[in-house]
């Protein structure tokens, strides 16, 4: 569903409404969050009565509401702390495969240094 916020002179805010399926909010108190990449938005807000609706040609279904009370909070630090945890994690694997590279070579120096030099335990 897309959430579409605005404004009539006639009604106040409004809020538009699209989906593929018949849209049909209930009144009431309704929250919507949306996640994007660099930011999560929530919208809260009451919703009143339906002021119209209709069918464009590609068969998506639009509903306009008249809403009160609607406050929008942003957040963009969660977002941000996901990607860093992602950043960190692919790091610290990098970081284990090259200490992992280094262990494997060590390794193989002291199979050749136990082959030529049998007798030095």
């Amino acid at each position: 569903m897309e959430y579409i916020f605005g404004y009539e002179p006639r009604y106040g805010e409004v809020l538009k409404v699209k989906d593929p399926t018949d849209v049909n909010l209930s009144e009431g108190q309704n929250i919507v969050e949306r996640s994007y990449s660099d930011q999560i938005i929530t919208d809260g807000f009451y919703v009143g009565k339906r002021i119209r609706s209709k069918e464009d040609s590609a068969g998506n279904k639009y509903a306009w509401y008249q809403i009160t009370n609607h406050y929008r909070y942003t957040d963009k630090f969660t977002p941000g702390i996901k990607s860093t945890e992602i950043e960190i994690t692919d790091l610290e694997i990098d970081n284990m495969e090259q200490e992992q590279c280094i262990t494997d070579l060590e390794i193989e120096v002291m199979e050749i240094e136990q082959k030529l030099h049998p007798n030095n335990n």
